[in-house]
């Protein structure tokens, strides 16, 4: 009887060792992983972070983020990044009775994709020189980009969310019409949901091809609300 208390006195030892144990070891820091339209901003926002305390943690220096890219988004040991608090509203914050993006998906609400066309030739470098030869590649008109991003208005209307102001985009247009990449130069007062709305759409847009076999970069500014 003796011998079976010792046995159980070392048994429960042993276990509240191991709980002890086991409770210092902190678990491991939370992670997002970046798409596209991200920024350090929107990350440090959405996760209730600094966009400094993001730099430390991942060993950013500037600003520059990748698609794929798994951030820390926590300190070493926390359950998980706390919610970040509702922004005051501005005057450029004026949210109306528009729904929310949550409430307009992008992806129950997007133009037709686009199909490649063919790229078209450049200038012939033996071109003879006269009245008709080409001599620079043209590129895409301002009516060209109008005609192709006028039709997307529709659908970036609700990427807003009630929510008044502007943003600056840039988009890289292939040869072939596609949208490669779209990039937010100035998100103005909207957050991440916003962004990744406008992103999807914007790269819906349907331009001519042209003759830069590099693409063609475009600024594009956006304004929602009055």
């Amino acid at each position: 009887m003796i011998a079976t208390r010792s046995a159980r006195r070392a048994l429960g030892v042993a276990a509240l060792w191991g709980a002890l144990l086991s409770c210092s070891a902190p678990p491991p820091p939370p992670t997002y992983t970046v798409v596209r339209g991200d920024t350090l901003f929107v990350i440090a926002r959405d996760h209730g972070v600094t966009v400094d305390a993001l730099r430390q943690w991942n060993g950013i220096e500037g600003d520059l983020i990748e698609v794929g890219q798994v951030l820390v988004v926590g300190a070493p040991g926390a359950q998980g990044a706390a919610p970040a608090a509702p922004p005051v509203p501005t005057a450029r914050q004026v949210r109306t009775t528009s729904p929310s993006p949550s409430s307009s998906s992008p992806s129950s609400s997007l133009p037709p994709a686009p199909r490649p066309e063919r790229c078209l030739a450049g200038p012939s470098p033996d071109a003879a020189l006269g009245e008709e030869a080409v001599l620079a590649a043209q590129g895409l008109s301002q009516g060209q980009v109008r005609a192709a991003l006028d039709p997307l208005l529709p659908y970036l209307a609700p990427c807003a969310g009630g929510l008044a102001g502007s943003l600056l985009t840039r988009l890289e247009v292939g040869c072939d019409g596609l949208v490669r990449e779209v990039r937010i130069l100035d998100e103005g007062p909207f957050g991440g949901e916003a962004i990744r709305c406008v992103v999807e759409v914007l790269r819906r847009g349907d331009f001519p091809a042209h003759d830069m076999p590099d693409g063609v970069s475009l600024d594009y500014p956006i304004r929602f609300g009055r």
